[in-house]
This record gives C-alpha cells, structure tokens and sequence, in this order.
C-alpha cells in the first residue's frame, strides 16, 4: 500500500507520526495494493468539497 500526505492547509504535520499510522494500518489491516490519499485541507476547502460531492454546506472534519 502507498500512501500520500498532501499538505493544501498552514500548520505543521507530524510526518513521522503520520508515517507510524500508515504502518500500523498496513501490518494490521492487510489492505490489497493501492493507493491512500491523506489530504490535509482548510475549513474554506473541507467545505467546498462538501458541497460538490455531498451537497452539504458545511465544514466537517473528514470527507472519505
């Protein structure tokens, strides 16, 4: 499994920590290859994005 980590939104990421999760998912979950997309974005974008594919006009936390 690949995983990318787009950073679109100020602040800092925890790379390292990121990169740890990433692990434990593929050593516990056996996922099939591919690709995981992990972008993290602001409210203004969140909220964009909820309106084009859920037709929701809010910020939430997590759009999967």
């Amino acid at each position: 499994m690949r995983c990318s980590v787009i950073k679109a939104a100020g602040g800092r990421l925890p790379r390292k920590k990121i990169a740890a999760l990433a692990e434990i998912i593929e050593k516990e979950e056996q996922p099939p290859e591919g690709l995981v997309s992990i972008i993290f974005v602001s409210d203004r974008e969140i909220r964009k994005l909820n309106r084009k594919f859920r037709q929701i006009d809010k910020a939430t936390d997590v759009l999967s």
